[in-house]
């Protein structure tokens, strides 16, 4: 009987051994850490899709010998042209294809404003530059606002507005 007596308690002490875990490993970060993290994610806004530039860039081919000549001044955008202005005209690429804006007003190397159907294109430098510095053919930082269509939000971008005159 005591052999039946060792095996039941030796049974309980197994059993009674089966329900503890080991200990769970530590978290990857402590936990102000986490709740802070976690807090940062709660409160951070989803980014705003990209709106895509109402001004595509220009193709070598698309500038016609018209817009090639002095005087004529160039708007480009992360080094690609967006726009060439000569002759009471300027050329963009807007809606998958060239479009021919007209002068709204002068245009000199301090920037210009154009217009056309549903779109206008505002170009004016972020600083004066002294009239020593002026010369042919010198790009100059300007802020651009793309807008004329009441439905779209204006479009700001800067650019370089260089004038060969």
């Amino acid at each position: 009987m005591i052999h039946k007596s060792l095996i039941g308690a030796a049974a309980l002490l197994l059993l009674a051994g089966c329900g503890r875990a080991e200990r769970p490993p530590p978290p990857p970060m402590s936990s102000d850490r986490l709740a802070s993290t976690i807090e940062k994610l709660r409160q951070s806004k989803p980014s705003e899709p990209r709106v895509e530039s109402r001004l595509a860039p220009l193709a070598e081919g698309e500038v016609g010998a018209r817009f090639k000549a002095p005087p004529l001044c160039r708007l480009t955008r992360d080094g690609a042209l967006v726009l060439v202005a000569r002759g009471g005209e300027a050329l963009v690429r807007t809606g998958g294809r060239p479009a021919i804006l007209a002068f709204g007003g002068p245009v000199n190397p301090e920037g210009g404003f154009f217009t056309g159907p549903g779109l206008s294109v505002s170009v004016g430098r972020h600083a004066p530059v002294a009239t020593p510095a002026e010369a042919p053919g010198i790009g100059w930082p300007v802020g651009v606002t793309v807008g004329g269509d009441d439905k779209l939000p204006l479009e700001k971008f800067d650019g370089v507005w260089t004038c060969e005159l």
